[in-house]
């Protein structure tokens, strides 16, 4: 989890997984909750320069994706998207939220 989104994310937290490897569109995703956060944020050696991540452990309610004979198994080392809820808002609110921002420091100087 990249250092400026931590912030966001805490123990018990909703998650829904898509493992790379599987068509989530076909087989579906995975429901889980955020079960451990790093204390710590380690360096990524695979990135530019200095990236900092933490590890974000997610606790997830089956081992398998898809329905019943056509199960695919999710085993360690697989690739995995985690979307985590950290909000609700409704449609007007998203789109109306920046108008209301521009029109609140329109005419303002710093």
């Amino acid at each position: 989890m990249p250092n400026d989104d931590i912030g966001f994310i805490k123990l018990g937290q909703e998650a829904e997984i898509r493992v790379n490897t599987y068509d989530f569109v076909k087989f579906g995703t995975l429901k889980g909750t955020v079960s451990q956060i790093a204390a710590d944020a380690t360096e990524d050696p695979g990135g530019e320069g200095a990236v900092f991540n933490y590890i974000v452990m997610v606790k997830t309610d089956r081992t398998h994706l898809g329905p019943g004979p056509t199960d695919q198994p999710v085993v360690p080392g697989m690739q995995v998207t985690a979307d985590f809820k950290i909000g609700e808002r409704t449609i007007l609110s998203f789109l109306t939220d920046r108008v209301s921002q521009t029109t609140n420091t329109a005419l303002r100087e710093r």
